[in-house]
């Protein structure tokens, strides 16, 4: 079982976090020897208990110790033991000498909600832990004691950060020493200066989900897994070489036409200028057509426009105009067909003369019935072409 493979790193799964944003589809994974840190700072704490101080704000602060080791679970989530300690002002204004050791958890927001990123300069992290408090005047007091507070890190090489530390301790409502009927807490609140210094390894190694489901199959079916991929891939390969191969046809195709297209404007501009010597691709590109619908001998007024160019390059040219008439086999006689065909040839005839062709120069011809084309619209039809 390929499983046996990755044993080591689902044992890891506990430290390992799903990344954010770009990186959603790997895993930050951590070792239990990486990401650690420690950090220790400097400040001031305010006492507050029952029965209440007479003392000022002011003279109630005073100075606050701060220690910490922890490590990185993932890139959102840790976990630290802290070391609080001192003297604090309890509401006699006595000094108390006192300690408090919690374990807190911390949430980092900044990678949480906006992704890790591995150079942030500044990183909160909210907290809340619980440990033991315990106060060390004319007497003494022991309990458990609640921590929350706000862990700020800003940083200032790869390895050291500044620590402001803002923290509250609610305990036993005897923490100060002072024995009161009154159910309430005692709070102290420590706000701390200090650094961080982060140990190596300091980075998170990613691991692709697709590898680690990959890695969790038999041997048998991580084989019949390449091999579907393998052919899926085969085919994606085979399938794009297809469409290059039809790609390049049709851009030959394109230019072929571009090229077609460019010469027949080139002699159809010859022959709206009434140049050019008379061949039989001069034959081709002028022959004009006119179609007509069924037993209609009419012309319409849009083919006189079509047939300028054609009788200005047969007057220039010394040329005549072939004018042949047909109609379509599917419908009437022979003798019908043959007789449309020759009035639709003359209506076309008698147009090109208000043109300003000489009646002497046109050849009108009737081929009666065709089948030319399949669609028998395109079969009524009279055609113009240049004749000698």
């Amino acid at each position: 079982m390929r499983f046996k493979t990755i044993l080591p790193y689902l044992l890891l799964l506990s430290s390992a976090s799903v990344a954010t944003g770009a990186e959603n589809s790997s895993l930050h994974l951590n070792k239990w020897k990486d990401n650690w840190f420690a950090g220790a700072g400097f400040g001031v704490q305010e006492f507050v208990g029952s029965p209440e101080s007479s003392l000022s704000f002011s003279e109630m602060m005073t100075p606050a110790i701060t220690a910490y080791v922890g490590k990185w679970l993932t890139p959102s989530s840790g976990l630290r033991l802290v070391y609080n300690g001192a003297t604090f002002k309890n509401n006699e204004g006595s000094d108390t000498p006192y300690f408090n050791i919690h374990g807190d958890y911390l949430w980092n927001f900044h990678n949480s909600v906006f992704g890790y990123k591995r150079m942030r300069i500044w990183e909160l992290s909210p907290y809340i832990g619980a440990g033991w408090a315990a106060s060390r005047g004319t007497n003494t007091n022991d309990g458990y004691a609640v921590n929350i507070g706000l862990h700020n890190e800003f940083r200032f090489t790869d390895g050291v950060y500044a620590m402001l530390d803002l923290s509250s301790m609610l305990a036993d409502k005897e923490f100060d020493l002072q024995i009161t009927d009154k159910y309430s807490f005692d709070k102290l609140f420590v706000a701390s200066l200090g650094l961080t210094y982060r140990f190596k390894k300091r980075d998170w190694d990613t691991c692709s989900l697709k590898n680690m489901k990959l890695a969790l199959l038999s041997d048998e079916e991580f084989a019949a897994k390449m091999a579907a991929d393998s052919a899926q891939a085969a085919e994606k390969k085979a399938q794009a070489e297809e469409k290059a191969r039809l790609t390049a046809q049709l851009n030959e195709c394109l230019k072929k036409q571009t090229d077609l297209l460019s010469e027949l404007e080139a002699e159809q501009k010859k022959v709206s200028d009434g140049l050019g010597n008379l061949s039989d691709l001069d034959r081709k590109l002028t022959t004009k057509t006119v179609f007509f619908t069924s037993a209609s001998t009419t012309v319409a007024n849009k083919y006189m426009v079509d047939m300028k160019p054609l009788v200005a390059y047969a007057k220039k040219n010394g040329l005549k105009l072939k004018v042949t008439g047909y109609a379509d086999n599917a419908t009437g006689t022979a003798e019908f067909n043959k007789a449309l065909s020759q009035r639709r040839a003359q209506s076309v005839a008698s147009m090109l003369e208000k043109l300003g062709m000489a009646q002497s120069d046109l050849i009108v011809e009737a081929a009666g019935g065709a089948m030319v084309a399949n669609d028998m619209k395109y079969n009524r039809r009279v055609t113009v072409e240049l004749a000698k």
